[in-house]
């Protein structure tokens, strides 16, 4: 990814998140309990707290720390808004635009491609229930000697920026947390591939009922050996905060003599 990841790329606008649990096939409609999950993916949203838990909530606010850089993020989880701040930058999305102040050189990436990319990684597995997800139940697969319960996840036609993206989530058949996810990424060329990238969940924290990642490390994929290459970050994520209150709706405002991004996917930015 062009920030901070080389990952995918999934905007977060027009993505709203379900009222309702995303079914497996031959599903009644009904969000599932607990007691009646249907593949992995249920089992491991039910285990990290609950689709019903994860609604209640309005607003998230965490620390994104990698090495000295130190980011504050704020997002409206029923709108998808978000906000970025750090001492040389704010970075938002206030429903329409993307926008950077003081200007679009501040940001050290694309600020459409990093739009809510940090969120989807820090809120999967809950956002993997998001409308026009699909799943493709994979069963017990073996990566790096241990066995993992997997899903694959695609997206409908005009879902985000990048609806080609694919997410295999690997759950601890024991435990049901999340462990591996693997991702492609499809923004620059909106062309779907199957070369992933790998993200480990190493640590977990709780808060307000929700099991939330505490620290994650980013990986290069080996394909042929279905195993993790060359370690490429950490990411920490301190001082986790939700609401069942709305966020102020100013505070994802475009401020004045911010810049909009416009720059299309496909044309290099």
């Amino acid at each position: 990814m062009c920030l901070l990841l080389a990952g995918l790329c999934l905007v977060m606008a027009g993505c709203e998140p379900s009222q309702n649990a995303s079914q497996a096939e031959g599903s009644t409609g009904e969000a599932p309990a607990p007691s009646s999950v249907q593949d992995a993916l249920d089992r491991g949203i039910a285990a990290q707290g609950g689709l019903a838990t994860w609604h209640s909530y309005h607003t998230l606010e965490y620390e994104q720390v990698q090495g000295d850089r130190r980011v504050q993020h704020l997002i409206d989880l029923h709108t998808r808004k978000t906000l970025q701040t750090t001492e040389a930058y704010q970075f938002g999305y206030d429903g329409t635009d993307v926008w950077v102040a003081p200007n679009l050189d501040a940001f050290p990436g694309n600020p459409r491609f990093s739009n809510g990319l940090d969120f989807y990684f820090f809120a999967i597995p809950f956002v993997l229930a998001d409308p026009g997800t699909n799943r493709e139940h994979l069963g017990r697969v073996t990566v790096d000697g241990a066995e993992y319960e997997a899903v694959k996840i695609s997206y409908d036609a005009g879902v985000g920026a990048s609806p080609d993206d694919y997410y295999i989530v690997h759950f601890d058949p024991e435990t049901h947390r999340l462990h591996l996810l693997l991702y492609t990424v499809t923004y620059r060329s909106q062309e779907p591939n199957e070369n992933y990238n790998a993200r480990v969940y190493e640590e977990w924290q709780e808060i307000g009922g929700l099991v939330l990642p505490r620290k994650m490390t980013s990986y290069r994929w080996n394909s042929e050996q279905r195993r993790l290459g060359e370690k490429r970050r950490e990411t920490v994520y301190d001082n986790v905060r939700l609401s069942t209150e709305k966020p102020d709706a100013t505070r994802f405002a475009r401020p004045e003599g911010a810049e909009i991004d416009t720059v299309a996917p496909n044309a290099g930015g």
